[in-house]
């Protein structure tokens, strides 16, 4: 698992460039950078969900080796209203999986690409260092109806390698990265707070 400093600093550019009212509705906008990276979102990609006719989906690739300085991703913004460090209180998203293997991240590798660094969450903040919240250490639940698996990280985020010191101060951006040798889809990219529920699933 690979961490940047200037993969950190694109991203907090990037959230600068999206920057929006906090009226607005959180998105996750698509970016990628480097040799053979693609994140879009797919029609017909995403996790079957009844009255979701396009069943859009992230794509995200990364088609070179660990070592090219290369990534695909989103950035979540604007951040939801009222969304503090203090009370964010849990970041998930899903990934395919089968409804005939119910062991996530089983030899067969039935589900999407999950490593300890990719997918994962880019948690940035105004005191603590960034907080890197990979697939692989998450809490993974599936659906058995489509096989596919959520991937969830509950405050306060320290027990999670990557982020052993939590995240504190004013929350600055969040990120989903893809920085590794391979390609997911990922659907329903959520942040939850105290009464508030923010679910991106569509671009």
């Amino acid at each position: 698992m690979r961490f940047s400093r200037t993969v950190v600093s694109l991203m907090a550019l990037t959230g600068i460039l999206f920057a929006a009212t906090a009226e607005a509705q959180t998105k996750a906008h698509p970016f990628q950078f480097g040799l053979n990276t693609l994140a879009t979102w797919g029609v017909g990609a995403g996790k079957p969900t009844g009255g979701d006719s396009l069943q859009y989906g992230l794509y995200l690739q990364k088609a070179t080796v660990l070592t090219d300085f290369a990534a695909a991703g989103a950035t979540l913004t604007p951040l939801p209203s009222g969304l503090t460090s203090g009370n964010l209180s849990e970041l998930s998203f899903q990934i395919p999986g089968t409804t005939d293997i119910t062991t996530f991240n089983s030899p067969d590798h039935a589900n999407g690409y999950c490593s300890g660094g990719s997918p994962r969450f880019n948690v940035r903040s105004s005191t603590s260092p960034t907080c890197f919240l990979g697939c692989a250490n998450g809490a993974a639940t599936q659906d058995p109806a489509t096989g596919w698996w959520t991937v969830s990280f509950t405050a306060p985020f320290n027990n999670d390698p990557g982020c052993e010191g939590g995240i504190s101060g004013t929350l600055q951006s969040i990120s989903v990265i893809f920085d590794e040798p391979g390609n997911v889809v990922v659907d329903n990219i959520t942040i939850k707070r105290a009464g508030q529920t923010t679910v991106m699933g569509a671009p």
